[in-house]
């Protein structure tokens, strides 16, 4: 009987699994969420509202392409390179071109501003797609076995986290030192997109991909909604959707807030860097933590300490060692987060085959990635609109009113929206150990089943 790589497990060397983590050096989406609101507004000279309205509107509509954009990678032919890597490194190129063009084409153009962001705003959701699809879909590919898998995700929140760092407190600093300019700008969109052209294409050639279906039958695109309406898949979909607004909101005001509430944008600066304290050894315990606690109460636990995190600021908002201190208490459960919710999808993805028979990795990958850019259109929106009711004016000192909407944004929003998480995943999420064991083992006898056929 021919022996599939999958009962006996190839034990994974370490510069497979630094290739794998590289591949999330990738700070677009971070740059956007962070920086992107305070450019169009103080830099581009758009209105507040009208940078609300178009994050709305093209996140919600760009969002709805994301299934069509799984089902075809789902489809695509298998290059030479694999099922996804092949198409990582085109999406990745294609999406650094237009991501150019949504920063600079706005800020070059003599006209018609609005028009340029509206076009790259929804293109960069598209081009995106192309490389994150693929690169989310890699972990259940690349292996079966689920310590493995573990210390992938371990590696994959480990250097996601690095790449936070890089994009997040560097260009702070570097704004603070030569003020929001074009040029400073400039300096850090370049690099970025440097970075990722240079890690993808690293990362890409030094892993394998070695999980096949084990049904040659594929899914149809009207069967996605059969994907979508799994118990496990919907429940984490909520729970992603209602982190992206929180996240979105907060990231797309913290520039507002530490420019006219704080009126320090160094400690936006520190504090990323204060982050990284709690993160590293989050990263590094979360394996042991699975394994004691089980994922979905410790994602529980993670949804509760985030929310408490937040909530604290409120004693006093513009107090620096509080702000210093409920970054760093944050940024434990955050580093779990993204180490655990790679290893939940993954799970979800064998559930689906379990239920289905089918191998959906990009299907499901572009669920997730559509409920994430659309509730990222409606965090942006909400930050956006919430500053234009309360009197935003750019490049101006704000008001009491103006000032308590960007705190809003930035601290309240954010508790109200992690409660209702904690609710939706704390009596929804049904995939516990047990279901878990029973998924593998029936997987692995259709393997041995199908092995033995062929």
């Amino acid at each position: 009987m021919k022996q599939n790589p999958i009962d006996a497990p190839e034990k994974m060397r370490f510069k497979e699994k630094f290739s794998f983590g590289i591949l999330n050096l990738n700070g677009y989406m971070l740059l956007i969420n962070t920086y992107l609101m305070i450019f169009y507004t103080d830099l581009v000279g758009l209105n507040p509202a009208a940078v609300a309205t178009l994050f709305l509107i093209t996140r919600v509509l760009d969002g709805l392409n994301d299934p069509v954009m799984g089902y075809i990678i789902d489809h695509l032919p298998r290059t030479k390179l694999g099922r996804f890597r092949g198409y990582l490194l085109i999406g990745t190129a294609v999406c650094t071109l237009n991501y150019f063009l949504l920063w600079f084409g706005p800020a070059w153009a003599p006209a018609g501003k609005l028009a340029i962001a509206y076009v790259s705003y929804v293109l960069i959701g598209i081009t995106f797609d192309m490389m994150q699809i693929p690169n989310s879909s890699l972990l259940p590919a690349i292996t079966a076995d689920q310590k493995d898998r573990a210390t992938l995700s371990t590696f994959k929140g480990a250097f996601s986290l690095f790449g936070s760092l890089v994009f997040g407190v560097i260009p702070a600093f570097i704004l603070e030192a030569m003020g929001q300019t074009l040029r400073s700008y400039s300096i850090i969109l370049f690099a970025a997109m440097a970075i990722v052209l240079v890690t993808t294409a690293a990362g890409t050639l030094g892993i394998r991909e070695r999980v096949e279906p084990i049904s040659d039958e594929q899914y149809k695109f009207r069967e996605i909604y059969g994907i979508l309406t799994q118990r496990p898949v919907f429940i984490v979909m909520l729970v992603t959707v209602l982190f992206a607004i929180s996240t979105s909101a907060s990231n797309a005001s913290n520039m507002y807030f530490f420019t006219y509430v704080l009126e320090r944008v160094d400690v936006m600066g520190i504090s990323s860097m204060v982050a990284i304290v709690g993160v590293v050894p989050a990263v590094l315990v979360s394996g042991p933590l699975v394994q004691k606690f089980g994922k979905k109460r410790l994602m529980l636990g993670v949804l509760i300490s985030s929310m408490l995190c937040f909530a604290m600021r409120l004693l006093a908002v513009t107090n620096i060692p509080l702000i210093y201190a409920s970054t760093l208490l944050c940024s434990f459960p955050v580093g779990i987060y993204s180490v655990i919710l790679p290893n939940i999808q993954a799970d979800n993805i064998d559930y689906v085959e379990y239920k289905l028979n089918w191998r959906a990795e990009a299907g499901i990958s572009s669920l997730d990635s559509f409920v994430a850019k659309a509730s990222q259109g409606i965090g942006g929106a909400i930050s956006g609109y919430v500053l234009a009711a309360t009197g935003y004016v750019a490049n101006q000192p704000q008001t009491d009113l103006a000032k308590f909407g960007i705190v809003f944004n930035v601290i309240g929003l954010p508790v109200i929206i992690y409660i209702i998480a904690i609710l939706v995943f704390g009596f929804g999420y049904n995939l516990n150990q047990k279901k878990l064991d029973e998924v593998n083992e029936t997987l692995n006898q259709r393997r041995e089943a199908k092995n033995s056929d062929s």
